[in-house]
Order: C-alpha cells, then sequence, then structure tokens
C-alpha cells in the first residue's frame, strides 16, 4: 500500500485537486450534520445568523448609532432561542 504523498510534495494541480476533495468532504458534513437537526432549530440557527450580520453590517458600514434597538432585542431573543433548541446553558461558557 503506497504511503500518501506529504502536501509539501505534490504537484500544483495535485495540491488543487487535494483541496477540492477536502472542500468537498467539509460540504458533505456540513450537510450530514446540519440535516441531523430539528427543522424548528435549523429556522432558529438561520435567523440567527442573519440577524447577527444584519447586525454586523450596521455596526462595520454605519456605526453603532444605526443599529436600532428593534434589532438588538431580536438578537438576544434569538440569542436566547437558539441556547433553549441546543440546551445550551448559561454556564456553557468554553462554546
Amino acid at each position: 500500500m503506497a504511503r500518501p504523498k506529504k502536501l509539501e510534495n505534490m504537484t500544483h494541480e495535485e495540491r488543487c485537486a487535494f483541496w477540492a476533495n477536502e472542500r468537498e468532504l467539509a460540504r458533505k458534513d456540513r450537510e450530514t450534520r446540519l440535516a441531523d437537526i430539528t427543522p424548528k432549530m435549523r429556522k432558529a440557527l438561520f435567523d440567527l445568523v442573519n440577524i447577527s450580520a444584519e447586525v454586523g453590517e450596521e455596526l462595520f458600514t454605519s456605526g453603532p448609532k444605526y443599529v436600532t434597538v428593534h434589532q438588538m432585542h431580536k438578537l438576544v431573543d434569538l440569542a436566547n432561542l437558539v441556547k433553549d433548541q441546543f440546551n445550551i446553558g448559561d454556564d456553557d461558557n468554553d462554546l
């Protein structure tokens, strides 16, 4: 059985193929993990990601005075919903 080549000994084409394969394996892994959660958990995660991106973009482009109280309430509420859905307690700070 041949030993796999080390990354530093691969040609450019072999490295491109290697990393394409790694990306595909990671994509399949993420797809599998996402399929394992309930639709309610999935929605909570996607909503949290979306509001986090919205608030982050607002902070980055316009500054903190343009982030609305509604956005912050939504962010906190969704964070709490995700904590509830995934049983993350207040003592789980080592995530």
